[in-house]
């Protein structure tokens, strides 16, 4: 998976043999990711309680935040990559410390008042010092790029993918999909998400005067 294909992505970054430096991986990435959590925030809590009984299902809201939680570390990891690769590991250890120690004390207080709604939000809230930022700022930093201009267009797909998979999810759902039914549902919501990255990459292609249908020069494009 892709512990084992960021690594090279980084080494390939590191040492200047990616003429893009890797940007193109953020917003593919993001597609993904973005598409996954959409669809998992909405179908997992009811394919639970299916699965294993409604008394010991998830509490919805306990898996929402976590699948926010989810989708800021994963549109950030490639970026955590990118720094193993750069060799800057003092940077990457540092912002993880953070977020950790964030996490880790406001998750006493809101844990006592929330319960587990309010742990999820503690470490939710902690990525603000780690993955949500900081990291991913300090990879464009280092390889002078435009850190707002990325962030904001890695965040926009992310964005629109869990509005896509999230809400195609949420309307089989609404219309009678339950059971193991949730599976297909989720997958039509992930499935609805890369096809809109699909068509966002054909466009951008085709703007730019491209043509052709190489995996390569269209994953470049998303």
């Amino acid at each position: 998976g892709s512990e084992a294909l960021w690594p090279l992505v980084a080494k390939a970054s590191a040492d200047g043999s990616d003429p893009g430096q890797g940007a193109w991986l953020l917003r593919v990435n993001a597609w993904l990711y973005g598409g996954a959590m959409g669809a998992m925030a909405v179908t997992l809590a009811p394919f639970t309680e299916w699965f294993m009984k409604k008394w010991c299902g998830p509490d919805p809201g306990v898996v929402a935040l976590l699948a926010a939680r989810f989708l800021v570390t994963g549109l950030t990891s490639p970026a955590a990559y990118f720094l193993l690769g750069l060799g800057d590991f003092r940077s990457l250890a540092r912002y993880c410390e953070r977020e950790l120690a964030c996490g880790v004390l406001l998750s006493l207080p809101l844990g006592w008042k929330f319960g587990a709604r309010g742990v999820a939000l503690a470490f939710l809230f902690g990525t603000v010092f780690g993955t949500f930022t900081p990291i991913f700022w300090q990879w464009a930093r280092l390889r002078r790029l435009p850190a707002g201009r990325l962030f904001a267009t890695t965040w926009a797909r992310g964005g629109l993918a869990v509005a896509l998979s999230g809400g195609g999810g949420g309307a089989g759902l609404a219309l009678g999909a339950g059971g193991p039914w949730t599976v297909p549902v989720g997958g039509a919501g992930l499935g609805l998400a890369a096809v809109a990255g699909t068509a966002f990459a054909w466009e951008r292609r085709r703007r730019a005067g491209l043509s052709g249908s190489k995996l390569a020069d269209m994953l470049r494009h998303y």
